[in-house]
């Protein structure tokens, strides 16, 4: 079975398209939020099964490694992952364990 994979962060903070003040000043935008973030990382199926999980902090290798071992536990067969060749996927030059269900 073939997984899409990829991961993205969300932040909370306003987005704001344009803001306003008096000439020679600054605009300020005031809110009570603190800046706060979630990441989530999910991968859709070929044939449309979707998985998916949240994380407080960004991903790194063994949430990684948890989330595929998820997949392989939940599909019970072997998985081909395809994923983004970002920098940060690659784990800093970590090389992920083979994962295999027998």
């Amino acid at each position: 079975m073939i997984f899409y994979m990829d991961e993205a962060g969300v932040g909370l903070l306003p987005s704001v398209e344009s803001a306003y003040a008096r000439k020679g000043n600054t605009p300020v935008i005031a809110h009570k939020c603190q800046y706060k973030h979630l990441c989530v990382i999910s991968a859709i199926s070929d044939t449309g099964r979707m998985r998916w999980a949240l994380h407080p902090d960004a991903f790194k290798g063994t949430s990684i490694v948890q989330f595929l071992e998820n997949i392989l536990a939940a599909v019970a067969r072997k998985i081909l992952v395809i994923w983004d060749g970002r920098a940060s996927t690659r784990g800093g030059g970590q090389v992920f364990p083979l994962l295999v269900k027998e």
